[in-house]
């Protein structure tokens, strides 16, 4: 009684060397907003991310989809979160101990004494190719349930939009993006052809 279960990591990964190509080729495709690219994991852990030495995301934000990939140009390591019901997810990418790397997806399910839950599955493939199989992989899951945006036909046409950096203070210490600055952020963006904030 009283006990409850926060958190379960599935699959975790412990003890990934290098790909196969050394550790200069490896690269993780990480879901980081429209996507990052992050040559040799390992070393851009043990270097710049202490004392952490984790690359951690929780999905729907700031991870853009539920999945990443190890690749070396020639083959790879996918896991992903296949998750319909979109709950909330970590991606995990660690340096660990003896200079090797672990990789998991984490759930947080919050179930206590007498429910039960069922994970939706949580899938690690290898693969040969570059990274595009891996996204071709999450994206034959995705189109399987997720419906396309019919988006108004204003959209279709616009060229794309300018985000406004609302409540942003530079180096300078000037102050900028207020409400009152959109209509001067609208003249600008005009004149690259862009007609929507």
């Amino acid at each position: 009684d009283g006990i409850e279960i926060s958190e379960i990591w599935l699959p975790w990964l412990y003890g990934l060397n290098d790909l196969g190509l050394g550790r200069s080729g490896d690269v993780l495709y990480w879901p980081e907003e429209a996507g990052r690219r992050i040559q040799n994991p390992l070393q851009a852990l043990t270097q710049q991310h202490a004392p952490s030495r984790s690359f951690r995301l929780t999905y729907p934000w700031n991870a853009s989809m539920q999945w990443f990939t190890l690749n070396n140009g020639e083959e790879g390591l996918y896991a992903g979160s296949h998750d319909r019901t979109l709950m909330t997810t970590c991606l995990n990418v660690t340096a660990e101990e003896g200079n090797v790397l672990s990789a998991s997806i984490v759930k947080y399910p919050f179930v206590t004494s007498g429910e039960t839950w069922t994970s939706e599955p949580v899938i690690t493939q290898l693969y040969r190719g570059d990274w595009h199989e891996a996204s071709a992989f999450y994206r034959s899951w995705a189109q399987t349930w997720m419906r396309r945006p019919d988006p108004a036909q204003w959209v279709r046409r616009s060229p794309g939009w300018v985000h406004p950096a609302l409540g942003t203070r530079w180096q300078s210490g000037h102050f900028s993006g207020g409400y009152a600055d959109y209509p001067e952020m609208l003249k600008d963006a005009r004149t690259l052809g862009m007609n929507t904030l």
